[in-house]
């Protein structure tokens, strides 16, 4: 059932944003938005042969479609810039004609195998969001755990320990897989972080052994070698908490303390951040400014001007069907789905 949903689903995100394309609504609202700051975001940038399905994990996008991606971008003029350059050019109110800023969340080893080569091929800019104890480490992030351990669960039935009961998962195919890993993700979210990190004490003796290439993390002295001018280094704290969580002692070492690792191992002082799983309160808020924090990016869809809230900068997660990321792009296909929920509401 889940699979037939899952897909349907697609089909019907594809034909709208074929309609849109094939009337020159794109084009249109393309050129109502031009001078609003489009911030995409990703997480890895995966080679053509990963082999983990569609549905399971969509946080990967190919490479092969990354470099479609950039290609049409540069084509149509489009404007890269950093997180930097972005800040300032809203605080200035100066937003350039059809810019646009790429940021990739966790620090992924292959957003610097695959995106970072390729953003000097068309000299694009980007920003990668580091998970920095994940990068002192090489630990794999809390999420991908899950994942990996799941994963490698095929044909079997999992008992899983949250903070009050124990649930058994029946792993019999993808789509169920990908059903239990997004259960326990949302259920380990929303627990305080100190009983979050001791429930993932069970996945994690194992799945450090089931951890694909492509889910691991950038370490220091690969990010040692990176041009900051082309990829610039920004921070997505030191464990990937969900901020609303955490109490007053847990965000300043969250927030604070990936800042100070930043310092001391790249000699960086990053003044950008994005909130895992965009989870942040009001608290949350006063500690990033409170840190020297210039910027602060959400998972909340839209596009960004000179009276958005930088530290509520909201972002269009890149999707791989390019006639959705043309849709994106031009602002319309956020400007629905914001409509759809204001019409829900």
């Amino acid at each position: 059932m889940y699979g037939g949903i899952f897909v349907n689903k697609k089909h019907i995100k594809h034909s709208f944003c074929k309609f849109l394309d094939a009337f020159g609504l794109n084009f249109l609202f393309g050129k109502l938005t031009c001078y609003r700051l489009k911030i995409f975001y990703y997480h890895g940038i995966c080679s053509d042969r990963f082999s983990l399905e569609k549905g399971y994990t969509d946080r990967h996008m190919r490479v092969s479609v990354f470099e479609k991606q950039l290609k049409y971008l540069k084509e149509k003029g489009f404007n890269f810039l950093n997180m930097s350059e972005a800040v300032t050019a809203l605080k200035k109110n100066k937003i350039s004609k059809n810019s646009v800023v790429l940021t990739f969340d966790d620090g992924f080893r292959n957003v610097l195998q695959n995106a970072y080569p390729l953003l000097k091929k068309y000299n694009a800019r980007a920003c990668i969001y580091v998970v920095t104890s994940n990068s002192i480490t090489g630990v794999p992030i809390w999420t991908d755990v899950v994942e990996a351990f799941i994963r490698h669960k095929f044909g079997q039935t999992i008992r899983v320990h949250f903070e009050n009961e124990f649930v058994d998962y029946r792993i019999s195919n993808f789509n169920s897989a990908s059903e239990t890993i997004k259960e326990i993700k949302k259920k380990l979210r929303e627990v305080d972080n100190e009983i979050r990190i001791k429930l993932m004490k069970q996945f994690e003796i194992e799945a450090s052994e089931w951890i694909p290439n492509e889910l691991r993390i950038a370490e220091y002295k690969e990010l040692q070698g990176i041009n900051t001018d082309i990829l610039e280094i920004a921070l997505h704290t030191r464990t990937h908490p969900n901020c609303d969580k955490l109490n007053q002692k847990e965000l300043e070492d969250e927030i604070l303390g990936c800042k100070r690792d930043l310092e001391e191992y790249l000699g960086i002082n990053s003044e950008h951040f994005c909130y895992p799983a965009g989870a942040y309160n009001e608290a949350t808020l006063q500690i990033i400014e409170k840190c020297g924090y210039v910027s602060a990016t959400t998972i909340e869809e839209g596009l960004n001007n000179a009276h958005s809230n930088v530290f509520k900068l909201k972002r269009i997660f890149s999707d791989e069907d390019f006639l959705v990321f043309k849709a994106q792009l031009s602002g319309i296909y956020p400007f629905f789905k914001n409509l759809k929920k204001i019409i829900k509401l």
